[in-house]
């Protein structure tokens, strides 16, 4: 081991401290899908902390992708083998986690981030005695919200990284893809929770889920709006406030909205949900049935006119945040 390789490793002995990779679970699932729910019914467990998102694990895990191509390449195995690297990256990911569960004393840390599931496969790989959580949701209800951020977005003039009807509904395609290929490869490793079981019968899941955790259940999961959660000072930021505020964040399992998207997806957007997903037949997989709204002259002219009038509210705002940013030079 060079001497560089001894100053990392000591560094990465010193961080690990107690924190076992069988103390770790880990959230995630397509944004808008339940994921922040999820986090608070876990937490409502008195043995789990649960965490604000961390939001960087999967931009750790994208270099650290990077740097294993390097390693294989030769350019910088001198330095460190795949091993160390791995090692390195670990106990990088702990010495975030490590200050929190020795100041609060819980057994397990929770750590909720939806963009999780974009590198679950190699949080796996690196964490094998980890736990790991995944949330699917119906895509027209997830399309629905994050077609509502942007909307909230536009009237607070925040600005929206979800992007486009049209992008973000093929990202959320590709997404359903990814949690497909993972609950596939990982029937037993990921507790897989669908948001509407979740909202229509709570006792099952969270029994079911400390079954997973080989914990006793506690009813405090069944309300997680009445308990006090860590994690809500970093959702409920000014950055944050087009996808929460106090009212959202801190909900019971709560079937009222399961279907809002019937009334707020026009049919033209309904039916671009459903032509993207038909294909591969994504949805019924999850226990989903879409279908082909049929549409008349009228319909398709209003989604015309529609779509025509949000775009220019878009071009508009979108000149205003410009404005605004040009006049300060």
């Amino acid at each position: 081991m060079s001497i560089a390789q001894k100053v990392v490793a000591d560094r990465v002995n010193a961080n690990i401290l107690n924190l076992s990779d069988d103390s770790l679970i880990f959230v995630g699932g397509i944004p808008r899908s339940g994921t922040t729910l999820v986090q608070n019914v876990i937490d409502s467990h008195s043995k789990i902390l649960g965490l604000p998102e961390f939001k960087n694990i999967h931009r750790i895990i994208n270099l650290q992708r990077q740097m294993k191509d390097e390693v294989k390449k030769g350019f910088i195995d001198l330095i460190c083998t795949e091993q160390e690297l791995n090692s390195y990256f670990k106990s990088f990911i702990k010495s975030f986690f490590e200050p929190l569960k020795k100041k609060h004393g819980y057994e397990y840390i929770s750590e909720k981030t939806p963009q999780n599931l974009l590198v679950f496969q190699d949080l796996i790989e690196l964490f094998p005695k980890s736990k790991f959580v995944l949330v699917v949701r119906d895509p027209r209800a997830i399309v629905n919200s994050t077609k509502k951020v942007n909307e909230r977005a536009r009237k607070q003039k925040v600005q929206s990284a979800v992007g486009s009807f049209y992008e973000y509904t093929n990202k959320i395609r590709e997404q359903y893809q990814l949690t497909n290929k993972l609950i596939k490869k990982y029937p037993d490793k990921i507790f897989f929770i669908r948001y509407e079981d979740l909202v229509n019968d709570i006792e099952r899941i969270t029994k079911d889920f400390c079954q997973y955790m080989s914990i006793n259940w506690e009813p405090e999961m069944m309300k997680p709006g009445e308990q006090h959660h860590l994690n809500e000072k970093g959702m409920l930021t000014d950055y944050n406030k087009a996808y929460y505020d106090k009212k959202l964040f801190g909900r019971n399992a709560d079937s009222s909205s399961l279907y809002k998207w019937k009334k707020e997806l026009t049919k033209r957007e309904k039916n671009y949900i459903y032509k993207l997903f038909k294909r591969e037949r994504l949805e019924y997989k999850f226990g989903y049935q879409l279908e082909k709204e049929p549409m008349s002259m009228i319909d398709h002219i209003y989604s015309t006119t529609k779509n025509a009038s949000e775009k220019m509210v878009r071009i508009y705002y979108l000149i205003q945040r410009y404005v605004r940013k040009f006049s300060r030079i």
